[in-house]
């Protein structure tokens, strides 16, 4: 047996010293070495990295969609960053229209506006196709004058037409500029509360409840928009309404018809977080039935390089206090045509539930869910209200006549949460803003946990 393993150790070593010898290897280590070196096939890191290949780059994003780009942006920190450096590169897209984009979204900052409609959607989607217009939302007055004058005096617009909307109590302004041999368009939409309340009353559709501030971006249906591509029709105010739903049909958004049976089952079918970056941190276990808000673990929120932008924090978070509801449909929708063809449009429509909390004692207005009275699993509006209420009455109490008179009138209102500050409030004046945010946090957290969480 050990005879037979030498021999074979043998043999192993004389084949290893015939190798040894071969014409390969007796070349030179240098010129070996050289021989060898080979470039590294390159990774699909290094193909997405926009300063390294970047014909090839762009023969494989041209073929992509944003569901392709998400699950790409799931593999490794450096494809994220490459992809969201460049297609969801918010100054590359506004550099189409403004020569600064920065000093655009530092104004954005200052005034609270908004991106809205197509720009913000294509963006968030990855449409390639071009934009030559873009819709601004922005609170009438002081702010609108400030961006009014930052598009004239420092983007080179100028102010084509103004008009105002008779189904919806606001103008449009609309600015014009030639940029590169095109005509580039702004509608400004402003609205009369802060924009953080009146943006609900803006959707017409869910494809479109995208909306950019300065250092985010939003979308409050991703999975139903992106994944399924199909479009929840809101309720209809006017014509226009009616062919934006249009618009959408012929980019392929199939509209989608709302669920009548089980209404748990409503958010579930169209909400998701198929499309979802994961949960905000702090809100992950806030699910209740019907109830969303901004910047929830359900919508898809894009973080936006802020660079020298100064962050707006109170900004931010006005917004993402923002909520809304879906209202329980009535009946069920009518088996045949026996109604009239208006019935099945309405019966359509998702209903969007919400209030606008405006008060003496609130230093901002705020735009809250709707379901209802009650501080259980139903409502909130109404412990809100006396809250406000009281905190009113206890401060007014101690005005003179005279001051209480001029301020609020002869005889106190029967409910003071969408009465506007008037000016003049003593410095003393106690608001309740705290305390609203913080109903709010209570009641959410009431409801998750009654129903089970998410």
């Amino acid at each position: 047996m050990e005879q037979s393993n030498s021999r074979r150790h043998d043999s192993m070593m004389g084949r290893k010293r015939d190798r040894s010898v071969s014409p390969a290897d007796a070349v030179p280590d240098a010129a070996r070495t050289e021989k060898r070196a080979r470039p590294s096939i390159p990774t699909l890191e290094c193909f997405l990295n926009p300063a390294r290949f970047p014909t090839i780059r762009s023969a494989i994003v041209k073929h992509l969609n944003v569901k392709d780009l998400l699950r790409l942006c799931a593999t490794t920190k450096h494809i994220q960053g490459h992809i969201r450096s460049h297609e969801w590169s918010i100054d590359r897209h506004l550099r189409h229209f403004f020569d600064s984009p920065r000093d655009f979204r530092s104004m954005q900052a200052a005034t609270g506006t908004l991106i809205f409609g197509d720009f913000a959607t294509r963006f968030m989607g990855f449409e390639t196709f071009e934009l030559h217009t873009m819709t601004l939302v922005v609170r009438e007055g002081v702010t609108a004058s400030k961006l009014r004058k930052h598009l004239e005096h420092q983007q080179g617009y100028s102010l084509h037409s103004e008009n105002d909307d008779l189904q919806h109590p606001r103008s449009t302004q609309t600015f014009t500029s030639e940029r590169r041999g095109t005509s580039m368009t702004v509608h400004v939409e402003l609205v009369e509360n802060p924009v953080n309340a009146d943006i609900m009353d803006l959707f017409t559709t869910s494809v479109a409840t995208s909306f950019i501030s300065s250092n985010k971006a939003y979308h409050l249906f991703p999975r139903t928009s992106f994944k399924l591509r199909e479009t929840l029709p809101f309720e209809l105010h006017s014509k226009s309404d009616r062919k934006y739903h249009q618009l959408w049909a012929s980019r392929g958004w199939r509209a989608r018809r709302r669920e009548w049976h089980d209404p748990p089952s409503l958010d579930q079918s169209i909400t998701g977080q198929e499309c979802a970056t994961g949960p905000i941190p702090g809100k992950e276990d806030l699910w209740v039935s019907r109830h969303r808000r901004v910047g929830d673990h359900i919508s898809w929120t894009l973080p936006l390089g802020l660079g020298q932008i100064a962050q707006s924090n109170l900004a931010e978070e006005l917004l993402e206090s923002t909520s809304f509801s879906f209202a329980t449909p009535y009946r069920s929708p009518p088996d045949g045509f026996d109604d009239d063809w208006e019935v099945h449009r309405i019966l359509m429509d998702a209903n969007m539930s919400y209030s606008l909390l405006e008060s003496p004692v609130l230093r901002h207005c705020y735009c809250v869910s709707d379901l209802g009275g009650g501080f259980g699993v139903d409502g909130l509006l109404t412990e809100i209200e006396k809250l406000l209420n009281r905190s009113v009455a206890e401060q007014v109490s101690l005005l003179e006549q005279d001051g209480r008179e001029s301020l609020f009138g002869r005889d106190p209102p029967d409910s003071v949460y969408r009465v506007r500050p008037p000016p003049g409030l003593p410095e003393w004046w106690i608001y309740e803003d705290d305390a609203v945010l913080r109903y709010i946090s209570v009641w959410e957290r009431k409801c998750a946990a009654s129903s089970g969480g998410r």
